[in-house]
């Protein structure tokens, strides 16, 4: 978590998603095969995990509860499908199937932000001092936008090989870590 207070939380394949606060330690929260999560930046009561395929859910309550969050379009995302919160604006979060999708809402609704791919994403990162700035990667190839999604991604140099990770360089959104 990004307030106060310590909180994790991750999912595991085969045992669900779990949260970790100090005075409580680790609870489950969401079943399934746990993928992405992440606590929201604003509100540590507030929660946001992934199942397979790019099932969506939120937690407003620490866990006490769930629902799951309307799909972002058709068809579904990778085993494990990229899933961030905005790292400035509040209530805005994306998720990658085909596409990229933004939510400025909590995940109520969906904005396609990204051409369509061809395949489903495998990462996807928005730059802590730039969220216009998204680098997104599918199969190998890493795409980049500069205007938050308005006009059409442009493919980077290609790092060659599988990608599992991406980082943004905390204050120089031009510069990333792929590996």
């Amino acid at each position: 978590s990004q307030t106060n207070d310590v909180i994790v939380t991750g999912g595991s394949q085969d045992n669900g998603t779990s949260f970790y606060t100090q005075a409580n330690g680790w609870r489950d929260w969401l079943g399934a095969d746990g993928m992405e999560g992440f606590v929201d930046k604003d509100n540590s009561n507030i929660m946001y995990g992934t199942t397979q395929y790019g099932r969506l859910y939120r937690t407003v309550n620490g866990g006490a509860s769930y629902a799951g969050l309307q799909e972002p379009g058709p068809g579904s995302g990778n085993w494990v499908s990229p899933f961030e919160q905005d790292p400035q604006a509040p209530n805005t979060i994306y998720v990658g199937y085909t596409s990229v999708y933004k939510s400025q809402n909590s995940g109520s609704s969906w904005t396609t932000i990204s051409q369509n791919f061809g395949n489903d994403l495998d990462n996807m990162k928005i730059a802590p001092s730039d969220n216009n700035i998204i680098f997104a990667e599918v199969n190998g190839l890493v795409y980049r936008t500069a205007d938050g999604g308005a006009t059409t991604w442009d493919q980077v140099t290609n790092p060659g090989g599988f990608v599992n990770s991406i980082a943004i360089h905390p204050t120089d959104p031009d510069k990333i870590a792929v590996a």
